[in-house]
């Protein structure tokens, strides 16, 4: 049996590696955010738009890998990375923050989740349809 279909089979470490690649790039994109908010002069209610759209690109590009990996039931394993991810993302929160479930954390949950559903079904369909591509 060889490394590749070992991996492609074990889909809880496929879905932890999308929950990595997605809190690595949700860190990455606040990261250039916070540059973005040093030398340039943004209003500061902007910081909430950037944090979802962070959490939502990194849903999408997490949820795109696991399902690239896994190959079938897109929106499933795509909504379950969102979801780990936002629960990572806001345990990280709670922590250094002390914030607490709001308004504004549901709608990053709801926005996480579809991220991730919606990468999915995509990346699902991409890989279902290349065969007729050609």
């Amino acid at each position: 049996m060889s490394y590749d279909l070992k991996f492609k089979n074990n889909y809880l470490l496929n879905i932890a590696y999308g929950v990595l690649i997605g809190a690595l790039t949700t860190l990455v994109t606040l990261f250039i955010c916070s540059v973005i908010y040093t030398y340039v002069d943004i209003p500061e209610y902007f910081n909430a738009v950037f944090a979802t759209v962070a959490l939502i690109l990194g849903a999408f590009l997490g949820g795109s890998f696991t399902v690239s990996k896994i190959n079938e039931k897109g929106y499933l394993y795509g909504a379950l990375v969102g979801v780990i991810l936002f629960i990572f993302v806001f345990l990280i929160s709670v922590v250094v923050s002390d914030n607490s479930i709001s308004l504004t954390s549901l709608f990053h949950f709801l926005c996480t989740v579809t991220s991730g559903c919606i990468a999915g079904i995509i990346r699902a369909n991409k890989e279902a349809n290349k065969k007729y591509l050609r």
